[in-house]
């Protein structure tokens, strides 16, 4: 098959790895590949020569007057023939023309895969602004079928009324040098103790809060924790920064962003990987969960803070996860519940007015719910930083403040935190040859590419009847009260 890929741009990041992935695959099955983007392709990239640019088609100015008509032409005469058309994220609201030139461009049947990585709708507001004026944000004809990254996800396109048969999940690959031994440096990295190593840039999502609160219980166990980079986007550097300071005046044994960096001994990712006692994850909110696949590849257990709507494809096809929380629960008596509840007023309403929803207080007591999910206690990762730095503060004045602190996991008894801890820190963290099976099996580059194959197999033998998809169903499932979250919010 001619297969045209579509997206944005070509510079570094998650989606342009998946392309890269895909390419590589489909071209060694044959395939005849032209990758469509906005912006010229970095000369290094692997995928360079297969890259073509459509003016029009990167992130663009909405008032710039491009018509969905002028785009789609220009998409059809960039390709060529193309048997199966493959767009990634077209509906995040990064270009306005897109989705509806993609309409038009399934009018006469022609096989298109949408595959969405991040929805506009999910806390985005502003991209969700510029997407809703396209008249048709999730497109539908005879040949249009939908991927997705996650169950949730596919559970999302189902009850918005994309039809099931037309309805893919693309995990996302997985790829890590395998680790079993310790890797040039990593005796001079863990010459501190237990490390509890992050993998991540340090974004607010990412809860770093939580980590540097896990640093000070911690503290006596001789445990210490590393954060691999800073952000790149200044957006969040400055809440990155804040809590670097915040640590290093208490004396808490947390180092951020460590990886190459010559005052942290300059030693490599896969050096820190192997010095880890265990990779830790705090972050309140994932795409697909790479962070809880690619620990097993390194030989490692991942530790910290669970989330259910990810690692649920995960434990569905054997994947075990026994390190992880579901909250990290403070006394209630801690947080002032009252300024809490009159901020989450604030935010979540103006929440609702970005996306044009009507409010109500009601909606309030149902993301309490969330906050505090046991009579008494709150779940740290659910506040705000201030918030976070003064409970943090409670346990850096008196230590045996920590004996309070309690876990929620697979057991619905409350456990101590520290001890719980502890115990997992101690594991064995050797991935099972199981778990190295399942990843090699679902997950694998090579493995997602024959996925994928498929996929544009049944596409090609597959054309039905236009559906009927309902977008706000979509704003509706992302809007939910339950889903807001402090830490997602600009």
């Amino acid at each position: 098959m001619r297969i045209a890929i579509v997206h944005y741009h070509l510079e570094p990041g998650g989606v342009t790895r998946v392309i890269e992935n895909t390419v590589s695959s489909l071209e060694k099955k044959g395939h005849e590949i032209v990758v469509l983007t906005g912006e010229p392709c970095p000369e290094g990239s692997p995928i360079f020569h297969f890259a073509r640019v459509v003016e029009g088609l990167g992130y663009g100015d909405p008032e710039a007057g491009l018509t969905a008509e002028v785009l789609c032409q220009r998409l059809r005469d960039t390709a060529g023939p193309v048997d199966c058309w493959h767009f990634h994220n077209h509906s995040l609201g990064k270009n306005a023309a897109l989705p509806d030139a993609i309409a038009l461009l399934a009018e006469d049947g022609t096989r298109i895969l949408l595959q969405i990585h991040d929805f506009a709708e999910d806390g985005r507001p502003s991209n969700y602004e510029v997407a809703s004026r396209s008249e048709h944000l999730y497109p539908s004809g005879a040949g249009v079928h939908y991927a997705v990254i996650s169950g949730r996800d596919r559970s999302i396109l189902t009850y918005a009324g994309v039809p099931e048969e037309r309805l893919h999940v693309l995990p996302n690959p997985v790829a890590l040098p395998r680790v079993s031994g310790p890797e040039v440096g990593a005796a001079k990295v863990n010459a501190g103790g237990r490390l509890l190593f992050y993998p991540t840039r340090g974004i607010r999502r990412k809860n770093i809060g939580e980590a540097v609160f896990l640093a000070a219980l911690l503290k006596g166990e001789g445990a210490r924790v590393a954060t691999s980079r800073s952000p790149d986007n200044s957006i969040w550097q400055g809440t990155h920064d804040r809590w670097a300071e915040f640590a290093k005046e208490r004396g808490l044994p947390i180092a951020f962003g460590v990886v190459e960096n010559p005052e942290h001994g300059g030693h490599s990712f896969e050096a820190w990987m192997a010095a880890a006692k265990a990779i830790l994850t705090t972050s309140v909110a994932e795409g697909f969960g790479l962070a809880f696949l690619e620990p097993l590849l390194a030989n490692k257990h991942v530790l910290g803070r669970d989330l259910v709507e990810v690692t649920g494809d995960f434990r569905k096809v054997g994947l075990k996860f026994p390190c992880l929380y579901q909250a990290l629960l403070v006394p209630e008596l801690w947080v002032d519940m009252d300024a809490v509840r009159d901020r989450l007023e604030e935010l979540l309403s103006a929440h609702f007015e970005s996306y044009q929803f009507p409010f109500s207080s009601a909606l309030v007591d149902r993301a309490m719910e969330t906050i505090s999910p046991r009579e008494g206690w709150v779940d740290f990762g659910s506040l705000e930083e201030s918030s976070q730095e003064a409970i943090i503060q409670i346990i850096v004045d008196d230590p045996a403040y920590g004996e309070d602190v309690r876990i929620l996991g697979d057991d619905p008894e409350l456990a101590a935190a520290v001890p719980w801890l502890r115990k997992r820190m101690d594991m064995d963290g050797t991935a099972s040859s199981k778990a190295i099976a399942v990843l090699d099996g679902i997950y694998s580059p090579a493995s997602v590419g024959d996925q994928l194959d498929a996929c544009y197999e049944h596409m090609i033998g597959d054309c039905g009847y236009p559906a009927d998809i309902d977008g706000n169903a979509i704003v509706n499932v992302f809007l939910a009260p339950e889903r807001f979250h402090f830490l997602r919010t600009q």
